[in-house]
């Protein structure tokens, strides 16, 4: 039973890896367990905890917001990451030398129960919103495998919003719950 808030620190890579080319999470919650009751007002929180403002392989131009399962607005990056079994980090958005770093995408959430997930509280990979008028950060994930599930909590992977017309709003991350209906 979760009767807390659970996190993870956010991610470190500034930059694709220079040998793989590709970009690597380095935190994430993984909760392996046979059964998962997450009790009323307690949170499974990543907001912001994807990669940082110019940061991750949805990153796009100045003032967008990340791209991740959904494009950021005004000129964002490809989307990326599977429907299926979504495991990747939101991307942040950019921002400008003046105007300072965009809002952080959001992080991952992993959980795998071979019984039950009982979800009373919220489950949040959401994009951060830009400190200033700058992009948002995309949505990050949210991968739940279980036998059943039930509850009437939330589970979103939003991304943040813009701070004004001229600064674009995080993609949408993406969520995938396999259960045996």
């Amino acid at each position: 039973a979760v009767n807390a808030t659970v996190t993870h620190l956010a991610q470190s890579a500034t930059a694709p890896d220079p040998v793989s080319g590709a970009w690597v999470p380095d935190n994430r919650v993984w909760i392996v367990c046979t059964n998962l009751t997450l009790n009323a007002n307690k949170t499974i929180d990543v907001e912001g905890k994807g990669y940082d403002g110019y940061s991750g392989p949805g990153r796009g131009n100045d003032y967008s917001g990340g791209s991740h399962g959904g494009r950021g607005e005004k000129g964002s990056g490809p989307t990326y990451g599977s429907a299926e079994a979504p495991i990747d980090p939101g991307s942040g958005g950019c921002g400008s030398t003046v105007a300072g770093v965009g809002g952080a995408g959001g992080g991952v959430i992993r959980i795998e129960a071979s019984g039950a997930v009982t979800l009373h509280g919220t489950v949040s990979a959401r994009g951060k919103p830009p400190p200033a008028v700058v992009g948002a950060g995309s949505g990050g994930s949210v991968f739940i495998t279980c036998r059943t599930l039930a509850g009437g909590g939330t589970v979103s992977a939003n991304g943040g919003t813009s701070a004004n017309v001229y600064s674009g709003g995080g993609g949408g991350g993406r969520i995938a719950v396999l259960y045996d209906p």
